[in-house]
């Protein structure tokens, strides 16, 4: 999937991110770090979006306590 289908369908989830239309970065996107829930309401949107909903756990659910 597009890395800009992906930030419009999180931008119409209200959660927003980075996209830079520019030669050599228009596949990539920016992620700030928000707070651990604002960061929990966007892993769960990008699975809802990339279709992985039953997917392995994600680096921040195996991240030690406190992270």
């Amino acid at each position: 999937m597009p890395c800009v289908e992906i930030f419009e369908k999180l931008r119409a989830r209200g959660i927003l991110i980075r996209h830079f239309n520019a030669p050599r970065i228009s596949d990539y996107l920016r992620i700030t770090i928000g707070t651990p829930e604002q960061m929990q309401r966007f892993f769960a949107a990008l699975d809802e979006i990339l279709g992985r909903i039953n997917a392995a756990p994600t680096a921040q659910d195996t991240a030690p306590e406190g992270l």
